[in-house]
């Protein structure tokens, strides 16, 4: 017998005499079973109790999606670039400071 069987037989003698999934795991667990597998038996468990298929998540990791990440950082950074430039020359016209000459602020340079 291969340790999936194992498990699964031991996942179903549990289940008839009342343990939780909670205890189930904790076992499991102790005995160093990979946390990923006892989920997966788990799973496996409910779905021929049930007959409903347990779904899964799946990561999207495209390329397409590193290109979108990148140019939504860029445009925030762009953004962000201007808008201080923008704050810093209002801050200029507002508050002159007295070292500087006057027809600087005017755009005669």
């Amino acid at each position: 017998m291969n340790s999936a069987s194992d498990l699964k037989q031991f996942l179903d003698a549990a289940r008839n005499q009342g343990a939780n999934d909670e205890t189930l795991v904790a076992l499991l667990r102790g005995r160093e079973w990979p946390e990923e597998d006892v989920y997966r038996v788990l799973a496996d468990h409910f779905e021929s109790r049930t007959g409903i298929h347990v779904p899964s998540y799946k990561r999207s990791s495209s390329a397409k999606d590193a290109f979108l990440y990148l140019f939504c950082f860029s445009t925030l950074a762009t953004w962000t670039l201007g808008l201080g430039s923008i704050l810093f020359t209002l801050i200029e016209r507002w508050f002159p400071d007295p070292l500087v000459p006057t027809y600087y602020y005017r755009g005669a340079y």
